[in-house]
């Protein structure tokens, strides 16, 4: 990915006033592509490190991501192509330094339970619940070809938060990213 921008919500009602807040990301992933004549579809493996402001503190995340997506080519020349893509995927956070929420974010159970454990990530023993979420996708890509079997691409993707909450601060992440790369054909 050459370029990426990403926004955060954060979720719980002392917050909710807050305007979106940017999130710093790079990753890499590598994805099989599979056409049938104008539809296809694509699936793969995704990990991004993201830093984003989460209420008065910074939260960190490393995670991995499994997206499937279908494509529809709407636009074909000899050596361009132009097509949509809708589909979904499914993020895990693997290890992370979640902001601590403040006594007016967390509520009165916090103060009631001092042992409050911080969910630090999936490799690190923490719940599910806490450190995994889905998004759908819907975009646009482009992609020409540069020699037989080599094409380079770019597509620009709206991500949306559909199911889950992060961290301490019940955060969701919605995004707008650009992809660029290289596509070897089969």
């Amino acid at each position: 990915r050459a370029f990426n921008r990403h926004d955060i919500e954060n979720f719980n009602s002392w917050s909710r006033s807050w305007p979106r807040q940017d999130v710093n990301t790079q990753g890499f992933g590598i994805t099989a592509v599979v056409n049938f004549g104008r539809l296809g579809f694509d699936f793969g493996l995704g990990y991004d490190e993201l830093t984003y402001r989460a209420e008065f503190s910074e939260s960190a995340i490393n995670k991995v991501h499994l997206p499937l997506h279908l494509n529809y080519t709407f636009l074909q020349k000899e050596f361009a192509q132009v097509y949509a893509k809708g589909g979904a995927s499914y993020h895990a956070v693997m290890t992370a330094d979640y902001a601590e929420p403040t006594s007016a974010a967390a509520g009165p159970t916090s103060v009631a339970n001092p042992e409050l454990r911080y969910p630090n990530g999936l490799l690190r023993g923490e719940y599910k619940e806490t450190n995994t979420y889905w998004q759908l996708h819907v975009g646009i890509g482009a992609g020409l070809t540069i020699f037989k079997r080599w094409s380079i691409y770019a597509e620009c993707l709206l991500q949306d938060h559909y199911d889950g909450l992060l961290g301490n601060t019940q955060d969701k992440i919605s995004t707008i990213s650009t992809q660029i790369g290289l596509n070897y054909t089969l």
